[in-house]
């Protein structure tokens, strides 16, 4: 199953969430579905329709495809703990969230393109992965060839992501470093992570 490439406004609009800044701003004025009859839709939703849903809020919010979400759900549960606040905290280590988590990109598209095109560094080396996982202490940079990119520093200057607690966030040399592994009160999602456990556990 090919990536998700379509309108981003447009698919925040139909799960109810804002998947970019420009999203946010959108469905404060218009928070109804897309489509002529997107206001009057009143239709009761099952059980199982409102799991999916929350289960397919999950994969646009962190850019996943079913597979590999998946697999973060099953290692979530097999992990000791919490199985929903396990698969948060794997997802927001992945380095391209936090890449866009930190402000370097609009959305979590442009933090993956800044990763996979190799303008990202880890502890000093370059790192084309997406899903690499960051750990606490690991100190994550913008390549010297983008630090005056003029998009990515409009970006970081425009950004209104809120200040991330478990980030520490370097502008002037476009870095960041993870201080800690995020507790559940930490991360910014209006997301239900129990309901996607119940999801796979049917």
């Amino acid at each position: 199953m090919a990536r998700y490439r379509g309108p981003i406004v447009k698919k925040s609009r139909r799960l109810g969430i804002p998947l970019s800044d420009k999203a946010a701003r959108i469905m404060e004025k218009r928070p109804n579905p897309p489509g002529q009859h997107g206001g009057k839709m009143s239709r009761k939703m099952s059980d199982y329709g409102r799991h999916l849903l929350e289960k397919q809020r999950f994969r646009y919010t962190y850019g996943l495809l079913e597979k590999q979400f998946r697999n973060y759900v099953r290692k979530a549960m097999a992990k000791s703990g919490v199985a929903g606040e396990n698969l948060l905290q794997i997802l927001e280590t992945r380095l391209d969230n936090l890449v866009y988590r930190s402000g370097f990109a609009h959305t979590i598209r442009e933090a993956r393109q800044l990763v996979t095109h190799k303008h990202i560094m880890v502890d000093g080396k370059i790192v084309n992965v997406p899903s690499y996982l960051v750990k606490p202490g690991m100190k994550i940079q913008v390549t010297e060839s983008m630090q005056n990119n003029s998009q990515l520093r409009d970006a970081v200057g425009g950004s209104s992501n809120v200040a991330i607690s478990y980030l520490e966030v370097s502008r002037p040399d476009l870095s960041f470093t993870l201080t800690m592994v995020p507790n559940r009160d930490m991360i910014p999602v209006e997301l239900n992570e129990n309901m996607v456990i119940e999801y796979y556990s049917k």
